[in-house]
């Protein structure tokens, strides 16, 4: 994802009353680049709360936005929250 890409989906999880929980160190977070990985709950609109555990790679600009995102995850780490 990447510009209005990712404000639309930060949009998406206030809607979906997303909790995002850090399960391991920031990693490589000294420059523009850093991984986190964390687990995701949320209530999408057919109203089933879930669990997805992903690894998103991000890059920042100058002022820390976050300019880029790439979340890994697959069907394996989605489950009932």
């Amino acid at each position: 994802k990447s510009g209005a890409d990712i404000s639309a989906w930060f949009a998406d999880t206030v809607a979906f009353g997303t909790h995002i929980t850090p399960v391991a160190p920031l990693r490589g977070s000294h420059g523009d680049e850093a991984l986190v990985v964390f687990d995701v709950t949320f209530t999408p609109p057919d109203g089933t709360r879930l669990r997805i555990r992903s690894a998103d790679a991000c890059t920042f600009d100058a002022n820390g936005l976050i300019t880029s995102l790439r979340a890994y995850w697959g069907p394996d780490d989605l489950e009932p929250a």
